[in-house]
């Protein structure tokens, strides 16, 4: 596990982020066979953006991301890349928009739609501030405590895809 860009120290100022994709025990019943390779996508995505941008990932829960960075404006800049990614992905699939769009209380036409919308709708709430910071034997890396993470997360929790 490569942890050359976590933020280390005992207590230190980081920037939190969390993603989350929008409905994806739903996805998963009702589109089973395209979450698969949405899900690996994803997931690819976000590590290559995590990198590129000099993230840590501290980890992952499902479909889920916890990453963290020094920077605050590679942080904002890593929560804007991934949307964009996202959106431009090729998800070769028409099932995953369907999915999303019978949820949508609005009435777009498909080319409406594409304009606002393409693809996994992911969360992401990110917050900056003093975290606690510990070395887990187990993850052989570092893991993140405090208000700032509690904070990150409530956000990624009230966000809607695409936010």
């Amino acid at each position: 596990r490569d942890n050359s860009h976590a933020p280390k120290g005992p207590n230190r100022d980081v920037c939190v982020i969390f993603t989350d994709i929008q409905s994806s025990v739903l996805l998963w019943s009702e589109i089973r066979e395209r979450m698969a390779g949405a899900l690996d996508m994803h997931k690819s995505l976000i590590r290559k953006l995590i990198a590129k941008y000099k993230c840590y990932e501290v980890k992952t829960v499902g479909d889920s991301f916890m990453i963290v960075t020094a920077d605050p404006v590679a942080g904002v800049q890593l929560a804007l890349a991934i949307q964009e990614q996202l959106y431009y992905a090729d998800w070769a699939t028409d099932d995953i928009d369907a999915f999303y769009k019978k949820q949508c209380p609005c009435n777009l036409s498909k080319a409406e739609y594409r304009q606002v919308w393409n693809g996994l709708r992911v969360r992401i709430g990110a917050n900056y501030g003093q975290v606690q910071i510990i070395w887990d034997k187990v993850m052989k890396g570092y893991d993140y405590f405090g208000p700032v993470v509690n904070t990150a997360a409530r956000i990624e929790q009230l966000a809607h895809g695409g936010q």
